[in-house]
């Protein structure tokens, strides 16, 4: 098992630190391959030290990985659509938002080069990569008050992982509810309570679903341990909305919904 493979099967089991430490040695074998192989590790390196509470050292990671693609010419004006650039701009951004800076522009970069990699090869994958970074975008946009620019990746986030859980619900359930979750803040937020209900519930749903099949097949897993935390957050966002979502139905001739 080479160190990559090694920090990876870490970090499943939810030892960050042995995880960083397993990176670190995978960075120092992959500096003489591939740059897109080594900017690919720094990613996962970075991504883990964000997970782990230190987005600066994170960020400092992925600044690397973005210099090595930009001098591959992966990255800039000419560059062609490719999952590693939206990657690499995608985990430099999130690092930096972590770290209390969210005026950067990696994340719309990211949005960008990652729209323009599922367009142009609109595999799996790719489209993941997208949905992922658009939900980052919309929390940056929420953050810095642009409401239309946050609920729009959101729900262009939404529509793609509708999508891919359609033809694939084990994978891509729980994402969708995150998306979904993600869209009803927005929608909040900007002032939208009746479709901010709307998409919490629906996330809720979604996420009983999930919940029904895990508990059928006698499954219990990280993912479900996620979906559980997911969901209180979800249910809590309904009961946080309660009177005055209440009232939103009221007016526009809505039956009182229960989310339960």
């Amino acid at each position: 098992m080479s160190a990559a493979q090694r920090a990876l099967e870490l970090r499943r089991d939810g030892d960050l630190a042995g995880a960083v430490a397993a990176f670190a040695v995978a960075a120092d074998e992959a500096r003489s391959d591939d740059p897109r192989v080594l900017a690919g590790v720094l990613c996962e390196w970075a991504e883990t030290l964000t997970r782990l509470g230190d987005p600066l050292a994170g960020a400092a990671r992925a600044s690397e990985a973005v210099e090595l693609l930009r001098t591959a010419a992966m990255i800039g004006d000419r560059a062609v659509a490719n999952p590693e650039a939206a990657r690499a701009l995608l985990v430099l951004g999130t690092a930096e938002l972590h770290g209390g800076d969210a005026g950067t522009g990696r994340l719309a970069a990211a949005a960008d080069m990652a729209r323009r990699a599922a367009t142009a090869l609109p595999t799996e994958a790719n489209r993941a990569l997208l949905a992922t970074t658009l939900n980052h975008r919309s929390t940056q946009a929420q953050i810095l008050g642009d409401l239309a620019e946050a609920v729009s990746c959101a729900e262009e986030a939404v529509n793609v992982r509708r999508e891919l859980a359609a033809g694939a619900p084990g994978r891509f359930e729980l994402q969708l509810a995150s998306s979904l979750n993600n869209l009803g803040g927005a929608q909040y937020e900007s002032g939208d309570t009746l479709a901010a209900a709307a998409s919490v519930t629906e996330a809720c749903d979604v996420l009983r679903r999930l919940f029904d099949r895990c508990v059928l097949l006698g499954e219990h897993t990280n993912e479900l341990a996620a979906g559980n935390r997911l969901f209180d957050e979800a249910d809590g966002a309904l009961a946080g909305h309660g009177q005055r979502q209440k009232r939103v139905w009221k007016q526009h001739g809505v039956a009182e919904r229960k989310n339960r």
